[in-house]
């Protein structure tokens, strides 16, 4: 833990700049405007989910395991249209949501700091050596985790792609908040 105690104002700070490019590609920028589609019909289909008293949560149609999904009647169900996942939520708790996304990148940065620390050696050499390391591992945490569900669940190559774009994003910022902000070395004085 003692990577904490020197790369705590970098990680917090990165944080806090990450959140705010969030922000910023979330709610100023318009490429990801287009990202979701519109349902045809989506009054009725509100309507009817309503009707029907469906809860807020993750659900999947059809549902089956890996058992049912290879029986004459699972793969007739998968042949039958549509198929898909539907999520549904109560209308979104702003400052929640902004709470958790904070603490998924702090969290992040943390990690982040702790594998620089261990990766680059000793008070880490230049901004450019620092910002080569802690900028790939920013772009690797935020480019590919979320790709395998999109992929799965058939996200739009748009969809991909601009989540994509906010990664790099995301992972320059990491890479010069940590060059800025790393400790360096203090002098020697030589008499």
């Amino acid at each position: 833990m003692e990577f904490l105690q020197h790369l705590w104002l970098p990680i917090v700070v990165c944080a806090v700049a990450v959140f705010m490019c969030s922000f910023l590609v979330w709610a100023i920028l318009p490429h990801h405007k287009d990202d979701w589609a519109k349902l045809p019909n989506e009054e009725a289909v509100r309507d009817d989910l309503k009707a029907r008293g469906i809860a807020p949560g993750v659900y999947v149609f059809p549902k089956m395991d890996n058992k049912s999904c290879n029986t004459p009647e699972g793969k007739a169900s998968w042949e039958r249209a549509p198929s898909g996942v539907l999520t549904v939520f109560t209308k979104p708790s702003m400052p929640k949501n902004m709470i958790c996304t904070f603490l998924v990148f702090l969290i992040a940065s943390v990690l982040i700091g702790y594998v620089a620390w261990h990766t680059l050696p000793g008070h880490a050499g230049s901004f450019g050596d620092r910002f080569q390391v802690v900028g790939t591992i920013g772009i690797l945490t935020y480019c590919f985790s979320f790709l395998p569900n999109m992929i799965w669940f058939q996200a739009s190559k748009r969809a991909m792609v601009n989540c994509l774009v906010d990664g790099v994003l995301y992972g320059v910022v990491t890479g010069a908040t940590f060059s800025w902000l790393w400790p360096v070395a203090e002098p020697v004085l030589k008499l």
